[in-house]
């Protein structure tokens, strides 16, 4: 009976770690021994939690290596969107969902993950790169207000008007007296 539960063992443990070890065959970072030597260590082994502390040391890793790739997943995703909305600030049909439907993600889903990196929506960022742009535009050219609205990819002027004062306290006009220099 001792004989069966040991190769029973054996068994499970080494088709364990066959399974683990092919999943981290590529990851170079991450060291583990070829099947047939965790087979002969299996075999002299006396200490079953040493195995057992070789296994989860494997999986750990492997984990920790998953975490990491998808944060860098996460990361790449929302550094594109970011790169979608700067590309297409002055498109009248800029939205969140319009961002999310280019990169063929869920709505909701991008904009949570984009607030998570950012702290802000899309929505908010596409709000405030606007604005930026416009008081780049106000200082720096001599362009009206209703060819910056235009620029913004806002139609309406009147939109745009409030939109600005919103966001900085001041009207387009007001804001180009105070900071353009003479």
């Amino acid at each position: 009976m001792k004989l069966c539960i040991t190769i029973s063992l054996l068994f499970f443990y080494t088709k364990l770690y066959s399974s683990l070890r092919d999943r981290i065959r590529s990851i170079t970072s991450i060291s583990s021994l070829p099947t047939y030597q965790f087979e002969n260590k299996l075999n002299t082994i006396t200490d079953i939690q040493e195995i057992n502390l070789y296994i989860l040391s494997l999986m750990h890793a492997y984990n920790k290596y998953l975490a990491n790739m998808k944060e860098e997943k996460i990361l790449d995703l929302v550094s594109n969107a970011k790169d979608y909305i700067d590309a297409h600030l002055c498109d009248t049909d800029l939205t969140a969902d319009s961002v999310a439907e280019s990169m063929d993600y869920n709505a909701t889903y991008l904009n949570r993950i984009f607030k998570s990196q950012y702290e802000m929506s899309m929505k908010e960022y596409i709000n405030i790169s606007r604005v930026e742009l416009a008081k780049k535009l106000l200082v720096e050219t001599d362009l009206s207000t209703l060819e910056i609205s235009a620029q913004l990819g806002l139609e309406n002027s009147n939109y745009f008007y409030t939109f600005f004062k919103k966001h900085t306290g001041s009207t387009p006009n007001q804001y180009r007296i105070d900071h353009k220099s003479t």
